[in-house]
């Protein structure tokens, strides 16, 4: 008997441990999750100061900050790791400017774009317009070389938004890419072209001073 209810013991007093440390784990990823929003909250918050300010806090002393910053923002806002700006050259085509989470084969590939070259970027240039791809692989805009650069690269969607300054100039296009094919939300999308807007109006604000 004595034996009996001393491993009993032990098998409770396993149990009891283990779902302490089941709890310690959920409230570990419940205050990460948490820390995610807050961020992503705080990187909307300071594009969207901008706009409702009308000019550059302080800090924000170069075109390259708030590009960097609306990137960021953008990558929040699509729930991704995976963008690019890209800046119009005085020749016309689009030079990569700031990035996140490519490596050397996809930046050279699309090192220059001209307008609407086998890309959604290259489509928003000559558009002036919101491309939306859901699914590189069927997209009549990818045929060759292309599609494999973007399968290695882990892309599988992408969303490009014309960034275009308060004259109508269009100055770059801003995207995101996602590694898993599929529609976009309404909001994602409203999102993304409203920072590319303000970033553009506020890019033309700063070259004009």
């Amino acid at each position: 008997m004595k034996r009996s209810s001393y491993l009993d013991a032990l098998v409770q007093r396993s149990a009891e441990l283990q779902r302490g440390s089941l709890e310690l784990i959920d409230r570990s990823t419940r205050t990460q999750n948490a820390a995610r929003a807050a961020l992503h909250d705080a990187r909307l918050a300071r594009v969207t100061t901008l706009v409702v300010r009308g000019g550059f806090p302080p800090g924000w002393t170069s075109p390259k900050n708030l590009l960097v910053a609306a990137l960021d923002a953008a990558l929040d806002a699509a729930k991704t790791r995976l963008g690019n700006v890209q800046l119009v050259e005085p020749n016309g085509v689009l030079r990569i400017y700031a990035q996140r989470g490519f490596a050397a084969p996809f930046l050279e590939f699309f090192e220059e774009v001209r307008p609407g070259l086998q890309s959604a970027c290259g489509a928003a240039l000559m558009s002036g317009r919101q491309v939306v791809v859901r699914d590189v692989q069927a997209h009549h805009l990818f045929r060759g070389k292309v599609v494999d650069v973007l399968r290695e690269a882990r892309v599988a969607a992408v969303v490009s938004s014309p960034i275009v300054d308060a004259r109508g100039d269009l100055r770059g296009v801003l995207s995101v890419h996602h590694s898993v094919p599929g529609a976009r939300s309404v909001t994602e999308l409203r999102k993304l072209h409203f920072i590319a807007r303000r970033a553009g109006l506020m890019l033309g604000e700063r070259v004009a001073a």
